[in-house]
């Protein structure tokens, strides 16, 4: 369902890059509506053909809302109805049984803007983004960049923090080079932010999407970049509560400390391409933290695939 003057915007990442703080930070914006159920898929369950993976997914964390938890499944006296009702709803549309519009179609009347922030959205094709461009009239696209090498080591953390296998079985270090090894691995292409960004502007108009860094809205003046970013969805400018951490890696069993220069720089190495595509894409716009140079030669292997 459309209605004149609404734009329909994606916050396509990256993964790690504070797409979980904004998407906290516009659902709580009188003006703007998005959905309970952060990161939604759609687009990339349908690019990846899994949809019966995803609607299995949404299926259990629907049953984990109804669930008291460490009740041996007795339900719970104050189902979140709004919630519920938002994830049979997904999975009608991954299931074909609804338009994908219908997922928002409990916004006011007074809503502006409305959006879908899926992380997974920056590894599609430009097929893809295409096919997003003309679900709506007015549609945008959001994409969050942060330090290449950080970015993949917050996600290596949230990886491992959240899977006991793989911790009975190899350190994080371990990990981290497993998956740094394999130029295909999600957490690798999520820093890829070159090929995002041609796959994007192959298709979208400039002026349709804007691009941000995590060091810049996590910073002392984070509050003129959402200001910037509120004035490109036609929404009033609000202040954001940027103390305030919305998704924290569990540092039980992975901490900053773990990521040792030698990793730092076989990181760097792998995403060199990437600093270097930033840099002509952006120049000084780009974040000053990051790591721009290194000193030490890395010793990972990287073959096959592109960089950038």
């Amino acid at each position: 369902m459309s209605r004149t003057g609404e734009t329909l915007f994606y916050c396509i990442g990256a993964q790690k890059a504070g797409t979980t703080w904004l998407s906290k930070y516009l659902g709580q914006h009188p003006e703007v509506f998005v959905p309970h159920h952060k990161e939604m898929d759609y687009f990339f369950s349908l690019q990846a053909g899994n949809k019966r993976q995803q609607i299995r997914r949404r299926l259990q964390i629907l049953l984990k809302d109804c669930v008291t938890q460490g009740s041996n499944g007795a339900l719970r006296e104050d189902f979140p109805l709004d919630r519920i009702a938002e994830l049979s709803n997904l999975i009608a549309v991954l299931g074909g049984k609804a338009d994908y519009l219908s997922l928002f179609h409990a916004r006011a009347p007074g809503v502006k803007a409305f959006g879908d922030l899926s992380p997974s959205y920056s590894l599609l094709a430009r097929e893809a983004y295409t096919d997003m461009a003309g679900r709506h009239p007015d549609t945008r696209f959001i994409f969050l960049m942060r330090d290449p090498v950080m970015r993949f080591w917050s996600s290596v953390r949230m990886w491992y923090a959240s899977n006991a296998e793989t911790r009975a079985t190899k350190s994080i270090q371990e990990l981290f080079y497993d998956r740094l090894r394999v130029p295909t691995d999600h957490l690798v292409l999520f820093s890829r932010y070159g090929r995002v960004i041609n796959e994007l502007e192959s298709v979208v108009p400039r002026e349709r999407i804007h691009y941000d860094f995590y060091e810049h809205i996590f910073s002392p003046h984070g509050q003129s970049h959402l200001d910037k970013l509120t004035d490109f969805l036609g929404v009033s400018r609000r202040e954001g509560a940027l103390d305030r951490k919305v998704w924290e890696t569990d540092t039980t069993h992975a901490s900053q400390s773990d990521l040792t220069q030698t990793m730092r720089d076989d990181a760097r190495e792998v995403f060199d391409q990437v600093y270097k595509v930033v840099r002509a894409r952006f120049g000084d716009a780009a974040p000053a933290s990051w790591l721009w140079e290194t000193d030490t030669k890395a010793t990972v292997a990287s073959a096959g695939g592109s960089r950038s």
